[in-house]
C-alpha cells in the first residue's frame, strides 16, 4: 500500500505517512474512493483555494478519533501537521502569503538622533536610579573627614600663629548635593522626550538640596584647643552660625598639636530634624562623637608654609611697670583715667605716645624714625565701652579700668604684642598741698610756660610773676576743689591793641604730684591787665572771699 499524497510505501497499520505525514485513510473493502482533487486530505472539510492563507494548524487539523493519543504523539502530530500543510501548499500550488514591502532605511542623521535620544533616556534613568537607590548605601558621611585648618596669612609667627578649624560645608555640598531626586517629577518630561528640560529640572532639584548640609551640621559642635596649653573658654566655643562651623586657635607653634572635639546634639527634636534632612539628601551622617589630633607641622606642609620668629613687645606691661597712667580728680570724687606720654625703645623699633592727640594712638617707628604703623589704646570699665579717646571719665576710687590694644600685630612687620589687654585699679590721687606746691614751683612754672608757648593767645617772652594756691572755703558753693593761679608777664598782641608789658592769670585745675611730677587735668587762661596790682585786685580766684589762698611764689 502506498501514500496517496507522496507515493511512499506504507506498512500495514500505519496511520500516518512516514514521509509526508499525511493521514492514511482506511478504505473499507468494496468501497471505491472518489478521485476528487479538491478533497482536503488534512481536514474532513474541504478547503477553498482562496482560504489556504488562513489555514492554521491549531484549528483542529487532526481527526477527533485520534485525539486520545499520548502527549508525545500529540507533539509529533503537530510537527507532522505543519509539514503536511507545507507539502499541501506545494502539491496544490496554493499561493503563499504576500511578503511585506521592504521599508525605507532611516537616514544616518535620523538614526544617530534616535540612538542619542535613547542613550540620554537610559543615562538619565540610570542617574535617577543611582541617586535615589544606590547612593544612600554608600554615602556614609564622616564629618571628621571634612575638618579643615586654615592659617591667618598675617600671623605666620612662631608661638603666635593663628588658625581656623572648620567643617568644610562647601565640599560636603558639592559631593553630596546629588541626593533627594524624586523620579515622579520627571515622568512627563521623559514621555515628551524633553531632555533639555529634564536635565534642567534635575539640576534645579539637586541644587535646592544644598542647604540641607548646613541644616545637618548645625546640630554638631566643634571645639579646638592646643594640646598641653592653657586654653580659655573662647578657644573652646564654636561659631553660632548655622551655615558654617569654625573655631579659632591662637598662639600656635609649629610643634603644637590641635585637639579637635566633634559632638552631636542628642535631643529628640534634633535627631528628628537630622533624619528628615538625611532622607532628603539620601545620605547618612556618622553621628558619633569624636576626638582627634591635628599636627600643626603637617597642616603647614600642605600649603608649603613656615612660621617666622617674631619680635615680642609687651607694651601694656611697660606702661604698668613705669606708672604711665594717672588719675585726675574732679569735684565730688568724679575721677578720670588716662595714660601719660612715653617713648619706648626696644629692639629695632620705637613706640611713641602723645596724650595730647585726640585718639590714644601709639606710633611705631623704625630706627631711622620712619613711621611704619600704629596701635590704638581703648579704655573700658566693666561692660561700659567708652571707645577711643584721651580719657575715661566718671570713675570712682577702686574702679578697674581695662586698657586694650587694637591689634596684636603690626602689619608688614614681625612685631607681635605679647598681651593685648591690661587691668589698672583706679586710685584717687591726693590734691596737691601747699608744701608740695612750694617744693615743685619750677615744675609749675614749666607747665604754664609750655602752655603759653603753645596757646593760640599767647604772651611773648613770658615771665612768671606770682603763684597762688587757691582752695574753696568750707561752706562755699564753688566748683573747684583746688586750683593753682599763676600770673605771667610778657608782650601781648591783641585784636585791638598791643602792649609791651601785660599781665595774664593762668589756672591749673586738679593739680597733683604723681611719680614726682606735676600732673593736672587742665590749664586755661583768664583775667588780664596792664598792671599786676590791678589784676590781683579783681581776679576772681585771688580776690574772692569764698576761696582761701596762699601765695607760694612772687
Amino acid at each position: 500500500m502506498f501514500c496517496e499524497k507522496c507515493g511512499n510505501k506504507l506498512n500495514d497499520g500505519d496511520k500516518f505517512c512516514q514521509n509526508c505525514g499525511a493521514v492514511v485513510e482506511t478504505v473499507p473493502e468494496n468501497v471505491v474512493p472518489q478521485n476528487n482533487v479538491q478533497q482536503n486530505e488534512v481536514s474532513e472539510n474541504p478547503v477553498p483555494q482562496n482560504d489556504v492563507q488562513q489555514n492554521e494548524v491549531s484549528e483542529n487539523p487532526i481527526p477527533q478519533n485520534y485525539a486520545q493519543q499520548s502527549n508525545q504523539t500529540q507533539s509529533d502530530n503537530n510537527q507532522l501537521q505543519n509539514q503536511t500543510v507545507n507539502n499541501a501548499n506545494q502539491l496544490y500550488n496554493i499561493p503563499q502569503p504576500a511578503q511585506p514591502k521592504p521599508k525605507k532605511h532611516l537616514s544616518k542623521k535620523a538614526l544617530i538622533a534616535i540612538i542619542a535620544s535613547a542613550a540620554a533616556v537610559v543615562l538619565i534613568i540610570a542617574v535617577i536610579v543611582v541617586v535615589s537607590v544606590i547612593l544612600p548605601l554608600f554615602n556614609r558621611v564622616n564629618i571628621a573627614d571634612y575638618i579643615r585648618v586654615d592659617f591667618d596669612s598675617d600671623m605666620l609667627y612662631e608661638k603666635y600663629a593663628e588658625a581656623t578649624v572648620s567643617i568644610d560645608n562647601d565640599e560636603l555640598y558639592y559631593k553630596f548635593v546629588d541626593g533627594g531626586v524624586d523620579r515622579g517629577n520627571y515622568e512627563d518630561l521623559i514621555e515628551n522626550n524633553d531632555y533639555s528640560g529634564l536635565i534642567n529640572k534635575i539640576t534645579d532639584d539637586l541644587s535646592s538640596n544644598g542647604a540641607s548640609i548646613s541644616s545637618i551640621t548645625k546640630h554638631c559642635k566643634l571645639e579646638a584647643t592646643v594640646k598641653g596649653a592653657e586654653n580659655n573658654d573662647d578657644d573652646k566655643k564654636d561659631s553660632d552660625s548655622e551655615s558654617s562651623k569654625y573655631v579659632s586657635v591662637t598662639n600656635l607653634g609649629s610643634d603644637d598639636v590641635i585637639v579637635v572635639n566633634l559632638t552631636w546634639d542628642k535631643d529628640q527634636d534634633s535627631l528628628r530634624e537630622m533624619d528628615r534632612y538625611e532622607n532628603k539628601l539620601n545620605v547618612r551622617f556618622d553621628r558619633s562623637d569624636k576626638q582627634f589630633e591635628i599636627k600643626v607641622k603637617d597642616e603647614l606642609a600642605k600649603d608649603d608654609l613656615t612660621l617666622e620668629q617674631a619680635t615680642e613687645v609687651d607694651l601694656l606691661k611697660y606702661i604698668a611697670d613705669n606708672d604711665l597712667t594717672y588719675i585726675a580728680n574732679f569735684k565730688d570724687g568724679d575721677l578720670t583715667f588716662s595714660v601719660l606720654d612715653f617713648e619706648y625703645k626696644t629692639g629695632d623699633y620705637v613706640f611713641k605716645y602723645d596724650a595730647d592727640e585726640y585718639y590714644d594712638t601709639v606710633k611705631v617707628l623704625d630706627n631711622s624714625g620712619n613711621d611704619i604703623g600704629y596701635v590704638s589704646m581703648e579704655y573700658t570699665k566693666g561692660d561700659d565701652d567708652y571707645g577711643y579717646g584721651r580719657k575715661l571719665s566718671h570713675l570712682s576710687n577702686g574702679d578697674v579700668v581695662s586698657v586694650d590694644l587694637s591689634t596684636n600685630h603690626i602689619e608688614d612687620t614681625n612685631i607681635v604684642f605679647v598681651s593685648t589687654t591690661q587691668d589698672f585699679t583706679v586710685t584717687a590721687n591726693t590734691p596737691i598741698t601747699v608744701d608740695e606746691a612750694k617744693a615743685n614751683t619750677e615744675q609749675i612754672k614749666t607747665a604754664v610756660t609750655d602752655y603759653i608757648n603753645n596757646s593760640s593767645k599767647t604772651l611773648k617772652n613770658p615771665q612768671i610773676q606770682s603763684i597762688y594756691m587757691v582752695t574753696p572755703k568750707a561752706g562755699s558753693n564753688k566748683d573747684w576743689e583746688n586750683k593753682i593761679v599763676v600770673v605771667a608777664k610778657g608782650e601781648y598782641e591783641g585784636w585791638f591793641s598791643s602792649y609791651k608789658e601785660y599781665y595774664i592769670s593762668y589756672y591749673i585745675t586738679d593739680a597733683f604730684i604723681y611719680n614726682d611730677k606735676l600732673q593736672y587735668s587742665d590749664i586755661s587762661y583768664g583775667t588780664g591787665d596792664k598792671k599786676l596790682a590791678d589784676l590781683e585786685k579783681y581776679d576772681s580766684y585771688i580776690s574772692n572771699n569764698d576761696y582761701g589762698r596762699t601765695k607760694i611764689f612772687g
